[in-house]
């Protein structure tokens, strides 16, 4: 056996593994798909500004049994069961207006409730909030604003006096 027929066939071997191994790499051939990557950059709610209080009035509290009065958010409308209203103090709803990023949703927030303390004293009322907006959108213009209205049941036996506490919205991007 001379040693250039072995060299030939060891050639011819090696030559046939190269073969097989590139059409195994043309038979697993790669695709490629792009992606793109983004981001709204927006301003913060820039601010929230409380426009007025939500203020109940003055109310006479019934001769007997229990009394409501309620402030709608939507409409600010008042309605009054088995108490009077006094003259003198308008009730109103509170109303809030929020600067941020145009045409952005948002999303408000506030307590179910709040309790009033009287001034001088220990007793409390408990008032159910209501508002215009859970979300919303801000305005082309950067603006929105929004009512919380609410209500309060006085009973014959509830004391006289100035009953107040404050309670907290919040505005957040939705």
């Amino acid at each position: 056996m001379t040693i250039r027929p072995l060299l030939a066939r060891h050639l011819l071997g090696m030559g046939t593994i190269a073969v097989a191994l590139a059409a195994a790499g043309s038979a697993c051939a790669q695709t490629n798909q792009s992606a793109t990557g983004s981001i709204t950059v927006m301003q913060p709610v820039l601010n929230v500004t409380k426009n007025t209080d939500l203020n109940f009035g003055s109310v006479i509290r019934p001769t007997s049994g229990s009394g409501t009065i309620i402030i709608d958010a939507n409409s600010g409308n008042v309605s009054t069961s088995n108490l009077a209203q006094a003259n003198g103090n308008t009730p109103t709803r509170a109303n809030f207006t929020v600067e941020g990023q145009p045409n952005a949703n948002i999303n408000v927030t506030y307590p179910n409730n709040v309790t009033l303390t009287r001034a001088g004293g220990s007793e409390t009322l408990t008032v159910y909030l209501t508002s215009s907006m859970g979300g919303g959108q801000i305005g082309g213009g950067g603006t929105v604003q929004f009512n919380i209205g609410g209500q309060v049941t006085l009973s014959s036996s509830t004391v006289i006096g100035a009953y107040s506490n404050s309670f907290t919205v919040t505005v957040a991007y939705n």
